[in-house]
């Protein structure tokens, strides 16, 4: 028989997850093909991610494809909802804590169609109505958007952006925010029912910063990890049982750890 590893929860009121004994670090998670770091809003209490503009997820914990470039515990790949080529649709949600809304719909029926959701809290409106912590900040917010074209039969682009943030702040203390912002375009041709090909263009840049006032001081620090990466892909398919994928990757990785300067 076979033992495959499984998924746990890192604690208790957080979204992060565990995978093989790993840490919530070390598991790769792809937002239609882009990196997404530290995928959790307010200390991992939220999932950065809004379920109304996902459509599809596949996490891989273990034999994990090489397409993915050795992800050191899991691979968690999820997709963004297309949009409608025929109807519009609206909607929305309030709930305790936080509101989301989404639209989507026909650019042109049946050749090009959007999909837009967003997503923010609002703890920091029951902090303004208190006393001690009216001047205090505690939200997040995260917009999904994407937009898919059918050049014809064969051809298929389509073009989606993310981005999320975090702020605290503590009045006079301390001042701190994160965030990720993605952007991903892809081609995708066939070439007949055994023959096609995907090419992506992946673009992923997480910041944090951070200020502090220490006898009348002020420290502050920026980090950030920006990614670019040029994808190409052919899925070849012999036959109904066989599958084979051949592709390329190209990537372009910035770092800039945090440092604490003095202002």
């Amino acid at each position: 028989f076979r033992l495959l590893p499984g998924v746990k929860s890192e604690s208790e009121a957080t979204s992060g997850y565990q995978v093989r004994g790993g840490t919530a670090t070390q598991n790769l998670i792809l937002l239609d093909g882009a990196i997404v770091y530290n995928a959790g809003h307010l200390m991992g209490i939220f999932s950065s991610f809004n379920d109304d503009a996902l459509i599809n997820a596949s996490l891989y914990k273990g034999m994990v494809p090489a397409q993915y470039g050795g992800a050191t515990s899991s691979v968690f790949d999820i997709s963004v909802k297309p949009g409608s080529m025929n109807d519009y649709k609206f909607g929305g949600t309030v709930g305790l804590l936080s509101a989301k809304v989404y639209a989507e719909g026909p650019i042109s029926k049946d050749k090009a169609s959007f999909f837009l959701a967003a997503r923010r809290s609002y703890l920091d409106m029951f902090l303004k109505a208190t006393k001690d912590y009216k001047d205090n900040t505690l939200n997040f917010y995260d917009i999904n958007a994407k937009v898919s074209y059918n050049i014809n039969a064969n051809d298929r682009l389509s073009l989606s952006f993310f981005r999320s943030r975090d702020n605290m702040g503590i009045k006079d203390l301390m001042d701190m925010g994160w965030g990720n912002t993605a952007l991903t375009a892809k081609w995708f041709h066939y070439f007949g029912e055994k023959l096609s090909s995907n090419t992506s263009l992946i673009y992923s840049d997480y910041g944090n910063d951070m200020s502090m006032e220490i006898l009348s001081s002020n420290y502050s620090s920026k980090g950030f990890i920006r990614h670019a990466s040029l994808n190409h892909n052919f899925v070849w398919s012999p036959s109904k049982s066989h599958h084979l994928d051949i592709g390329l990757q190209s990537s372009y990785i910035q770092l800039k750890s945090a440092e604490w300067q003095i202002n």
